[in-house]
């Protein structure tokens, strides 16, 4: 990172403009120094006894769009990862049903459908029940809660609606919070647009 001292030196050497150097200093946005500085003056900003200048809006506003596209690629490589790891165990399982298969062909010609291994194992044919796999959650869902809806039927807790129903209340009738609640009342809080 460029110090202030040694931006300005390079500025003047070139016969640059004093003022550009804050974009030298400023230009690496991975380096949260100026950052942290204006975070440790958090409580002094907050109570008006310190104010932003433009240099340390700009540096908050590139320091969050840097966390963010940070953010994004960290997400995008979890993706990656993970689509990577989704994709060896579906090989596996793959790979698994058709030695089953295999295994299950050559156990239905053997005499008593069963195969002792010493040192592995033993692979032999059992009885499963029968049982139906949900391929369509919602269709299922549909004719169950039609067909059986006194045997198959719990009521589920509407979270996000019994939290608006609350708001409203201590909101336009001075309710307290019920418990297991805290309120957080109306307040502004920062939005970022990024530049096109």
């Amino acid at each position: 990172m460029t110090s202030r001292s040694e931006a300005l030196a390079e500025v003047a050497h070139n016969g640059g403009d004093p003022h550009l150097v804050d974009g030298l200093v400023d230009e690496v946005e991975n380096d949260s120094a100026p950052v942290v500085d204006l975070l440790m003056q958090a409580p002094a900003i907050a109570e008006g006894e310190v104010r932003l200048d433009e240099l340390g809006v700009r540096r908050l506003l590139r320091r969050l769009a840097y966390l963010k596209r940070e953010a994004d690629t960290l997400q995008a490589l979890k993706r990656a990862v993970v689509a990577k790891y989704d994709e060896a165990t579906s090989k596996r399982t793959d790979e698994s049903d058709e030695i089953r298969q295999l295994l299950q062909t050559h156990l239905e010609r053997v005499d008593g459908g069963k195969v002792k291994v010493p040192d592995v194992g033993t692979a032999y044919l059992s009885k499963r029940q029968p049982k139906l796999n949900v391929v369509d959650r919602e269709a299922f869902v549909e004719w169950a809660t039609g067909e059986y809806a006194d045997k198959v039927l719990q009521q589920v807790f509407d979270d996000v609606g019994a939290r608006a129903l609350a708001t409203a209340r201590v909101v336009n009738d001075g309710e307290v919070p019920p418990p297991g609640t805290e309120f957080v009342p109306e307040r502004r809080e920062v939005s970022v647009r990024a530049a096109s």
